[in-house]
């Protein structure tokens, strides 16, 4: 019996911590383009911001010019970080940003963290994988991976414990 009572607690104490992913897409045709220099005749730097989807209360912002461009979340409609600041990039690394919810025990989410690629040059070409903190008006990134063997894996195990990191 006590060792159906331990399996039971130990069962429900992994529902309770279990994570999901949901992915939005940062390609340009999905966003709306809010400016771009492709509305310009006469432009002499690329420019472009662009609203792409997010989850819960967040939208995904992408902005810049002469190759080099941030990504930011809006809250509420309302522009609350440059989750790149330590980076402009010229790329993103992937098409879409991957989105960590905590399934709580009553089968809730909790939308938790945000993980996304970017391309930057430091010397040369590099892809770096972000891990932000999703906490509304104080939303921050936690972490910076360099594209490596189970940088995927790292980072999520990171968005996990998203409360165990503090902002870069």
């Amino acid at each position: 019996m006590k060792a159906i009572i331990i399996l039971i607690t130990s069962l429900f104490a992994l529902t309770a911590f279990a994570a999901e992913s949901t992915y939005t897409s940062v390609k340009t045709e999905d966003c709306i383009t809010i400016d771009s220099s492709d509305f310009d005749e006469f432009f002499e730097i690329d420019y472009y911001t662009g609203l792409c989807k997010g989850q819960g209360p967040y939208t995904v912002q992408i902005a810049g010019g002469d190759l080099r461009y941030s990504l930011s979340l809006l809250y509420r409609g309302n522009e609350i970080t440059d989750l790149t600041k330590t980076y402009a990039f010229h790329d993103m690394g992937s098409d879409v940003v991957e989105w960590r919810s905590k399934v709580n025990a009553d089968g809730s989410e909790t939308l938790q963290a945000l993980i996304f690629r970017i391309s930057a040059y430091e010397e040369a070409n590099v892809d770096l994988l972000h891990v932000a903190k999703l906490a509304g008006k104080e939303t921050c990134t936690v972490a910076v991976l360099r594209n490596e063997k189970k940088s995927n894996l790292k980072a999520r195990a990171i968005a996990d414990n998203i409360d165990s990191y503090s902002c870069l």
